[in-house]
């Protein structure tokens, strides 16, 4: 009886384990929205921002790009592809590991 009474513990030991874990993959995952949402947003934020800056001073150009860019991000698009921007300067499109 007292090896059944040490398997039972043993078993919901486990089963709160196996809670716990669920509840922390739900949190991850819900972080993981959180955190792609900010990530969009703010890249989202950063091209319009250059794009009023270059409208501003009349050098806008490859408008289409940058349009294409925002509206990709906007739907979820999450492809590690960044812009590089500068006042004045002509943009470069990066990957995630690429230097700039």
């Amino acid at each position: 009886m007292m090896e059944l009474d040490a398997i039972k513990a043993e078993l919901l030991k486990v089963e709160r384990e196996l809670s716990d874990l669920a509840e922390r993959r739900e949190k991850l995952e819900n972080d993981k929205e959180v955190f792609a949402y900010r990530y969009r947003a703010d890249s989202v934020d950063r091209v319009l921002d250059f794009i009023r800056s270059e409208y501003r001073q009349g050098r806008l150009c490859n408008l289409d790009t940058l349009l294409c860019h925002c509206q990709n991000k906007l739907n979820g698009n999450i492809d590690g592809t960044e812009l590089t921007l500068g006042e004045g300067k002509p943009f470069e499109i990066l990957k995630v590991g690429d230097s700039e």
